[in-house]
């Protein structure tokens, strides 16, 4: 057998466990608990909603001070002669 299909057939060899290893997992992943009422799933939806205005808020407040007039250059005065 030539050296470089040896090399090719030990390489092959080796990475094919850890290919193995990096297989997707099959256990149960978090998910949402089935509720028990209308009203918790409007009490969830109102709290996701809540969060999202206040990162839209934060969002909006970091960018009006990236924009104020205070960081932005000064003009300087025209001189008149």
């Amino acid at each position: 057998m030539p050296r470089k299909s040896r090399v090719l057939v030990l390489l092959f060899a080796v990475l094919l466990p850890l290919a193995a290893q990096a297989a997707p997992s099959t256990a149960p992943r978090k998910t949402l608990r089935p509720f028990a009422s209308e009203q918790e799933l409007k009490a969830l939806f109102d709290k996701w909603a809540e969060e999202s205005r206040r990162r839209q808020e934060g969002r909006r407040s970091f960018g009006a001070l990236a924009e104020s007039p205070a960081s932005a250059p000064q003009a300087s005065k025209c001189r008149t002669p």
